[in-house]
């Protein structure tokens, strides 16, 4: 049987990507000018204000990683950490929610909806119906038609085309790709058109003049003439800067694209001719889009055109593997949503974090003992017809299922696809004691932090718990945040007086939870580390030791310095842990 082997690397302190941006502003405000303030100081430069304990794990069993876990300890790849909550300036609370319990609320619920619209979904009930059906693996058997192929093709490829020439935000802009009946009737072609410069134009015409340059009077001849002459002249602009790129792009894809002089581009395939029953056909689809005004609130990434046919939406679960399709969603997702260049999440650092991984994979057999997939990290792929929608890495554990990372098409971000992918991946955990594995309980979503509103989100999932520093014990998350409020975001007990410490997953992160400790409680943290010390297996040039026989080789020095430095490593991941891996010197 393999044993989990980990190497210590004792304190890390490094940028926050939480808070730092309150912190600290760049020097040169006019480099950024406009972006957005979380955005503004890079990671290099940010203030080390978090402070965390971190080991290597070459190896690690499920089981030893699923009690890491429960110490606070959170996996990036190989490397494992646990946030020091007392010297950090944000505070991080290991959150889980127990999934037989959970009670989706009702933007929940509209997610769910909302993907309904969208995708073809053979055996999709709401979400809170009982009892639950199983919306994990489903397929739709209804065809895809070739123009809404084409029409997919345009929007991605115009899509990229804003990503590389304008700017990300402008994927999110209201513009629009529709069915040219006039086009399509004239040339026997498929033809499409699109308002993207015109959208590009207007948008930039309203920010672009300063408040105090602002006309008295809009309204007037003179401040309506003014903007008509900037607009001609942002669409004309607009029009030269997309021309070349859009044609080269388009001509890539065997598709012809134009721009009128009244800034429309136009789009059609080469040779391919228009059947007379497809113009009846999109004439009346054209009819009932200009009537249902429904799907406005989609038309930023995914036109009305394309939401006229549902599309085959299956979720796959696979082991991690490098590719191309998973890598280059991803640096489109890290450019669009986190504003990161290519060059920040190369093929290296993308491996590193989400495809390498320590734990050791555990195959699945028929007896019950293992979930369907087995124990291990895999990626959970969305695809949307064959085209890949999103990835979630997740673990899967002898009693959690963590979710490590998730990431998508940002041309789909209005399907709120961060919560859609986690009510897929809570109704897996409930759907694995029907399928003869009952011991998965719990769905972890990683670290919640009270004072920081983009991670609070994790509270919207009821019902949940937060690991208290102190006692090691679980706490009702409403609980928590009462204690939380009262001390302006910053606790480091969050359980009652009266709970006890739980000794099996004791932890001593800093020596402030230390000095929280009763006199009763200190010497229970001292005897058990003591005691794991004389336990420890150690691995040094390829032999195995513990401490007691391995000081007799070493003076009195060294001695000192690596019984400091185990008691450490005890104390942060816990006596009882620390004697089941076997550490690496």
């Amino acid at each position: 049987m393999r044993r989990s082997i980990v190497q210590d690397l004792g304190v890390d302190n490094s940028g926050c990507g939480y808070c730092s941006n309150k912190r600290i502003l760049s020097n040169n405000q006019e480099e950024h000018k406009g972006a957005p303030n979380e955005h503004l100081v890079s990671k290099r430069h940010r203030p080390k204000t978090r402070v965390a304990h971190g080991i290597w794990a070459h190896n690690l069993t499920v089981e030893d990683y699923e009690e890491l876990m429960t110490r606070g300890w959170r996996r990036s790849g190989k490397y494992i950490y646990r946030p020091d909550n007392a010297e950090s300036c944000c505070q991080q609370f290991v959150i889980r929610l127990e999934a037989d319990k959970f009670t989706p609320n009702k933007s929940q619920r509209r997610v769910l909806k909302k993907m309904e619209k969208v995708s073809s979904i053979s055996s999709c009930s709401a979400i809170n119906e009982q009892p639950f059906q199983k919306v994990f693996s489903f397929q739709s058997s209804k065809p895809t038609v070739s123009e809404d192929s084409l029409l997919e093709q345009i929007r991605h490829i115009l899509c990229q085309l804003l990503i590389d020439v304008v700017c990300e935000d402008a994927v999110s802009w209201n513009w629009k790709i529709w069915y040219n009946t006039k086009f399509s009737e004239k040339f026997s072609k498929c033809y499409y058109s699109s308002n993207i410069i015109l959208v590009l134009a207007e948008y930039r015409n309203n920010e672009s003049i300063p408040e105090s340059e602002k006309p008295e009077d809009a309204s007037s001849a003179n401040g309506k003439h003014e903007r008509q002459v900037r607009f001609s002249q942002l669409r004309d602009y607009y029009s030269s800067l997309l021309k070349d790129t859009a044609v080269d792009m388009f001509a890539q894809v065997d598709i012809d694209c134009s721009i009128a002089p009244n800034g429309f581009m136009n789009f059609c395939r080469k040779d391919e001719a228009l059947h007379p029953q497809d113009s009846a056909r999109k004439r009346a689809r054209g009819r009932d889009n200009l009537s249902t005004r429904a799907y406005k609130e989609f038309s930023q990434k995914i036109t009305e055109q394309s939401l006229t046919e549902k599309k085959r939406l299956s979720i796959v679960m696979e082991l991690p593997k490098l590719e191309d399709e998973s890598f280059l969603l991803f640096q489109r997702y890290q450019q669009a949503v986190h504003h990161e260049s290519p060059a920040e999440n190369n093929r290296e650092s993308f491996s590193r974090f989400l495809v390498e991984t320590p734990l050791i994979f555990v195959e699945p057999n028929i007896d019950g003992t293992t979930p369907s997939c087995g124990f291990g990290t895999f990626h959970m792929k969305y695809y949307l017809d064959e085209r890949l929608l999103a990835v979630g890495v997740v673990d899967v554990l002898p009693h959690y299922f963590s979710s490590v990372y998730f990431f998508y098409d940002p041309s789909y971000s209005n399907l709120s696809l961060g919560v859609y992918s986690a009510l897929q991946e809570i109704e897996w955990v409930r759907t694995q004691s029907l399928q003869g594995y009952s011991l998965m309980q719990y769905y972890c979503m990683g670290f919640y932090i009270h004072n920081c509103p983009k991670m609070r989100y994790k509270g919207d999932y009821f019902p949940s718990q937060l690991r208290c520093e102190v006692t090691g014990q679980w706490i009702p998350l409403e609980v928590a945040q009462e204690v939380l409020d009262k001390n302006n975001g910053r606790a480091l007990r969050l359980a009652p007086e009266d709970f006890p410490i739980d000794d099996k997953y004791l932890v001593a992160p800093c020596e402030k939870v230390f000095t929280l400790l009763s006199s009763h409680d200190k010497e229970l943290y001292r005897r058990l580390w003591n005691e794991a010390l004389k336990k420890v297996p150690l691995l040094c040039n390829g032999k195995m030791f513990v401490f007691d026989n391995l000081k007799q080789n070493l003076n009195c020095k060294m001695s000192s310095h690596i019984q400091y430095v185990l008691l450490s490593y005890i104390a942060k991941v816990g006596p009882h842990l620390s004697v089941q891996m076997v550490y690496l010197l």
